[in-house]
């Protein structure tokens, strides 16, 4: 490993760099990085013994953990657009394709090796949050209707006001922006023609994967190719043909998925909720009319939050 080089052998004082470069250390932070030194350091001779035996789980995990405070040193110059926390939480998504993709034969450290792919994860995930925040369309009455005199809204009202949406920090921040500053990169409604790695998203946000969901998952994952304006538009302009609109309801699906997990609480399960949002497309396959001046996008999750609501209701 060349001197210039971050090495998973050195014991860093992580808090220390952290706080040399502006980063704040707020509460889970600090518990981390106290959990992250009570890790073992790395060797070069333990990480040959993990490496040779690399199809052992529990192995696999020893070296995870010997690798942590390498990815915490990677993770640290990518908090210009993101959380260090959620930085960290990425490239150890990183860190466990890397141990998923090492070939021990090939002349190749696993550092270099994992460190590319850590840099990967946490690269994409970075340009995802530089992308526009979407908020869905049909919430901007409900702030509108919370705005005091003066046309704005306080960070906690705004909370308050965006609490059954289950909306993420960065939602939040975003809208609150909009009003604070009059400008933001916020864009409405859920995309449609983005690929999300939904699995991800729901670990993400804290939310289980029960055997059900996953195989719901791998299914829409294994039939449902990504859809894109130009399929849509040729769905739209055949909508009378039963199979386009079934292939239209499949191009959708992801896209139900993604508002559905809004609306999970201790009483509606995402699985249920995705079986409710499944009926609103089926109704905005039906319904849509490629005459009228309006996106099918909207349109859909017009009806999917109606009836997604309609069914959760009476259980609040």
């Amino acid at each position: 490993m060349e001197n210039n080089k971050i090495s998973p052998y050195i014991n860093y004082d992580i808090e220390k760099i952290i706080l040399s470069k502006g980063i704040e250390i707020n509460r889970q932070i600090k518990m981390y990085l106290t959990e992250i030194q009570r890790v073992p350091l790395l060797t070069p001779e333990t990480e040959k013994a993990f490496l040779q035996n690399l199809d052992d789980e529990k192995t696999r995990h020893q070296l995870l953990k010997g690798y942590i405070r390498f990815v915490v040193m990677i993770a640290k110059d990518y908090t210009g657009s993101m959380k260090l926390i959620d930085c960290i939480h990425n490239g150890i998504f990183g860190l466990i394709k890397a141990t998923k993709s090492f070939d021990f034969t090939k002349n190749i450290s696993f550092a270099e090796h994992a460190e590319k792919y850590i840099r990967s994860e946490i690269s994409n995930t970075v340009e995802h949050y530089e992308k526009p925040v979407r908020i869905p369309v049909f919430t901007w009455d409900t702030i509108e209707r919370s705005l005091d005199e003066n046309n704005s809204i306080t960070i906690k009202k705004l909370a308050e006001v965006l609490k059954h949406n289950k909306f993420d920090t960065r939602q939040i921040d975003a809208i609150y922006g909009y009003y604070k500053k009059g400008s933001t990169n916020i864009i409405s409604g859920v995309d449609p023609y983005i690929n999300y790695d939904i699995e991800k998203v729901l670990l993400f946000e804290g939310i289980e994967i029960d055997k059900y969901l996953k195989i719901y998952l791998t299914e829409v994952n294994k039939i449902v190719p990504s859809l894109t304006p130009e399929t849509e538009k040729q769905f739209l302009q055949n909508i009378d043909d039963k199979k386009t609109r079934d292939e239209l309801f499949k191009g959708y699906m992801r896209f139900v998925i993604m508002i559905a997990k809004e609306y999970i609480d201790d009483k509606n399960k995402l699985t249920d909720i995705i079986a409710i949002g499944n009926i609103g497309l089926q109704k905005a396959v039906e319904s849509f009319n490629c005459t009228k001046n309006m996106s099918f996008a909207i349109l859909a999750e017009w009806i999917i939050r109606q009836e997604i609501l309609k069914d959760i209701r009476p259980h609040e």
